[in-house]
């Protein structure tokens, strides 16, 4: 079983005396910030210190189930509750005998259990709640006659629509504006029959919730959208300085948040304590935030995540047309975007002004993704990076088990991915259906990892291609000081990595810790390049193949007697056989012998009994002659007396590795791996069509 670290986030929904009761929930995760699903033992206490001080009730909760990380449970209902509430409280939690600190201090709604009646005043046909001057209420009587407090904004009984009003007029400058919410949360909607929020055409914010001290708005249950803003004239939500979460909606049966052509942000979050924006089971979509003037969603400063979502039916996050970027989000004390088994893709931003994520110093992961049905995360048309990710302390980008690309990027005006300064690997991929990563037309570069704590990027399990990247305006790929492997790429179902197309180096790696290139497992090509204008592969080191084919093979130097101005090129000897020579050269005795013994290897390396000696007399020619031991291991060279002979033995491989690699001299392509039959490898040395390479037909399928 995982050790349950701490609780993400609290909510705490109250029932008035007659059951005293605190309904009570949660998110528990392990240490890197992933939810669980487990079902454990809980014990509550209620303390009436923050530290020590004595327990003043207490109960045992066992088998508590926990699903993508969320639990609930009832305060009171084994042991009741039996407290006045007429002072501070805490509660201590202990998961499977692991207490979590600190505890969690009682906010206002407990204290409701405290009244016996509530602070109002009944009559006639109405009910007339106190007002003041930050606010005015009416309501009608059955007479038509109504009670009015004055102030600032309008809260009013529509009598002719049976609607309650937010604002006297429809341009008025918020629709619904909660200002210093106190101990409590901002806006609390619960099992709405249609939307949990509806607001059209707010002339300037949808909603804005300011210092609420837990969450700012709270939506359970909503038989459509949770809320849906249409239109605003600014922003469509803006929560500031949240003591808990910006944001929770859980079990709407449309999409968590809907909001259409904002003039300015679709939604900001400033510095939630816990989640920016917490989405659990939505019918649809989580996120939904249509042609955005400027960022789709900006979060500043959230206490864990700064978006989760759990299990949404469709996508997690879907932005279309965001005049800048689609998500921005900095500073979140644990994982920029946690999104969990949606159904459809993770998150799809089509045709951001600027960049389609940007992430910067996450606590934990800057992105998280787990069993997305389709895309991890697909970003079409950004007008810089498609994801921008900086300074976060784990993983940049963490995708898991994806139903077709992990990442899929097409046509971004900067990097397709830009990733600087994680704690651990750049970007992990693991288990996509389809390609790792696929990436399409950036006019920079199509992977940018900057000074990654563990792998620059590390992809696994994938049924296509582990990295996928074509025409690139720059590099393919570009992985500079990576703390281990530059690029690790592990049991790919195609290519380990296909570069197609790019105006610079294909794979471009600088000082990695470890290898600067792994990959383990791939079912096709490890790395793919087709069409480089330069070298399809540049290495600054040892490189080391268990096999090598090529058209020919040669060295390139400067040349040894003019290197600042030419080079040098030489090419290798080309055999039917895998050929070892041995040479050297022998001065005979005084009775014209002298015996050269082979290598302690040489029986166990070569086919020693169809090894050749070639013998040359240095100077007047003489005969010479050779004998082999019993062992083959040794010969005994003749000729006149103190002469000098040089010698060369020629034998053939014959190791095990050897007798495991080596391919038939001659193979008919339809018995190949290489090339299909009616392919070439270089056509046009024939004078075949470039459309009959083989790597032509395979990068345009």
């Amino acid at each position: 079983m995982r050790r349950i670290l701490f609780v993400l986030f609290i909510t705490t929904l109250i029932f008035a005396d007659i059951s005293q009761t605190i309904s009570y929930q949660g998110k528990l995760t392990d240490m890197l910030g992933v939810a669980i699903n487990d079902t454990v033992e809980m014990k509550f206490r209620i303390f009436n210190d923050a530290t020590t001080g004595d327990s003043l009730w207490g109960e045992t909760h066992n088998d508590v189930p926990v699903i993508h990380g969320i639990f609930m449970v009832e305060l009171g209902s084994i042991n009741p509750i039996d407290l006045p509430f007429d002072t501070t409280y805490w509660l201590a939690i202990i998961v499977n005998d692991n207490p979590l600190t600190p505890r969690a201090k009682l906010t206002s709604s407990p204290y409701a259990l405290h009244a016996a009646t509530a602070d109002s005043i009944s009559g006639g046909g109405g009910v007339i709640l106190p007002g003041g001057s930050d606010g005015q209420i009416q309501f009608n009587d059955s007479s038509g006659t109504g009670v009015t407090f004055g102030g600032a904004f309008d809260f009013y009984w529509d009598d002719a629509n049976n609607n309650l009003g937010l604002g006297t007029t429809p341009d008025e400058l918020a629709k619904f504006f909660i200002h210093a919410a106190g101990m409590d949360q901002g806006v609390i909607i619960d099992s709405s029959n249609s939307l949990g929020l509806g607001i059209a055409y707010p002339g300037n914010i949808g909603i804005i919730v300011q210092k609420a001290e837990v969450v700012g708005v709270q939506i359970d249950s909503a038989g459509a959208d949770g809320i849906y803003i249409n239109s605003p004239g600014e922003n469509g939500i803006v929560i500031d300085s949240v003591g808990s979460d910006g944001a929770v909606i859980r079990n709407s049966n449309s999409n968590g948040i809907l909001i259409k052509n904002s003039n300015e942000a679709g939604i900001i979050v400033d510095s939630a304590g816990i989640f920016g924006i917490g989405i659990s089971n939505p019918g649809n979509t989580g996120i939904v935030i249509q042609s955005p003037a400027v960022n789709g969603i900006q979060i500043d400063s959230a206490g864990a995540d700064g978006i989760s979502i759990g299990t949404p039916i469709e996508n997690g996050i879907v932005i279309n047309s965001a005049g800048i970027d689609g998500v921005v989000i900095q500073s979140p004390l644990s994982n920029g975007i946690v999104i969990e088994n949606p159904n459809e893709g993770g998150i799809i931003i089509d045709s951001a002004g600027f960049f389609g994520i940007g992430i910067s110093s996450s606590g934990n992961t800057g992105i998280v993704i787990q069993n997305p049905a389709v895309n991890g995360v697909q970003i079409d048309s950004a007008g810089e990076n498609g994801i921008y990710i900086t300074n976060s302390t784990s993983e940049g980008i963490r995708i898991i088990s994806s139903g077709n690309n992990g990442i899929r990027i097409d046509t971004t005006g900067g990097n397709g991915i830009y990733v600087r300064e994680s704690g651990s690997n750049g970007i992990m991929v693991y288990a996509a259906t389809d390609d790792g990563m696929y990436i399409h037309s950036p006019l920079g570069n199509g992977i940018n990892v900057y000074n990654a704590g563990d792998d620059g990027l590390y992809v696994s399990e994938c049924v296509t291609d582990g990295v996928h990247v074509q025409n690139t305006g720059e590099y393919g790929l570009h992985v500079s000081t990576p703390g281990t492997d530059g690029l690790k790429i592990s049991h790919a179902g195609a290519e380990g990595v296909d570069i197609f197309v790019t105006e610079d180096d294909g794979v471009h790696i600088a000082d990695a810790g470890g290898h600067g290139l792994f990959i383990s497992g791939a079912s096709y090509d490890g790395v793919h390049v087709a069409s480089a204008s330069g070298y399809a592969g540049y290495f600054g080191g040892q490189i080391y193949a268990t096999t090598a084919n090529a058209g020919i093979k040669s060295f390139l130097i400067d040349h040894p007697s003019d290197p600042e101005h030419k080079l040098l090129r030489h090419y290798s000897i080309e055999s039917p056989e895998v050929l070892l020579i041995y040479r050297g050269k022998v001065i005979l005795d005084e009775a014209g012998e002298m015996e050269v013994k082979m290598p302690d290897y040489f029986i166990n390396l070569t086919d020693e009994d169809g090894a050749t000696v070639q013998l040359t007399p240095i100077g007047r020619p003489f005969l010479t002659g050779y004998d082999w031991n019993a062992e083959n291991a040794t010969i005994t060279i003749y000729g006149e007396p103190n002469r000098e002979v040089s010698y060369q033995v020629s034998a053939e491989r014959d190791d095990p590795v050897k007798q495991m690699l080596a391919g038939p001299l001659e193979e008919n392509k339809n018995d190949s791996k290489y090339c299909p039959d009616g392919k070439l490898l270089i056509p046009e040395a024939y004078g075949f069509p470039k459309e009959m390479n083989k790597i032509y037909q395979e990068d345009n399928k």
